[in-house]
């Protein structure tokens, strides 16, 4: 399961119902940019994008229950901050990548009526 309901239960309870819809606007429209950042850095070797991205994702992926996503991104963080060549896990780097479009999708496909029982 991409998303974890529990948690975004939680997140739903803790905002209010009536603004999740702008919130999930919003992380769709930043997940997008952060694809497009983090596929840039993959191809340029731009460590310092890369890492902060990744590093910026853990929080965000918890928020919404992104259990998955949430642990490749604790993975590439802990490369990343001990400098592990980018060519030694630029692999990982583009499975992440795969799962937060399909984290993005699955956020940006959920409707109000999903989130009655909430």
């Amino acid at each position: 399961m991409i998303i974890n309901k529990g948690t975004l239960r939680g997140m739903v309870r803790d905002v209010g119902f009536d603004m999740f819809p702008g919130l999930r606007d919003i992380y769709v429209q930043e997940s997008a940019e952060t694809i497009e950042r983090l596929q840039k850095s993959l191809d340029t070797g731009d460590y310092q994008t890369l890492a902060r991205d990744i590093h910026t994702q853990k929080s965000v992926l918890g928020t919404y229950g992104a259990d998955d996503a949430l642990e490749q991104a604790l993975r590439l963080d802990k490369k990343c901050k001990a400098r592990v060549p980018l060519t030694d896990f630029a692999e990982e780097v583009r499975s992440f990548i795969s799962i937060l479009k399909e984290t993005r999708d699955a956020v940006n496909s959920l409707t109000a009526e999903d989130l009655q029982g909430f």
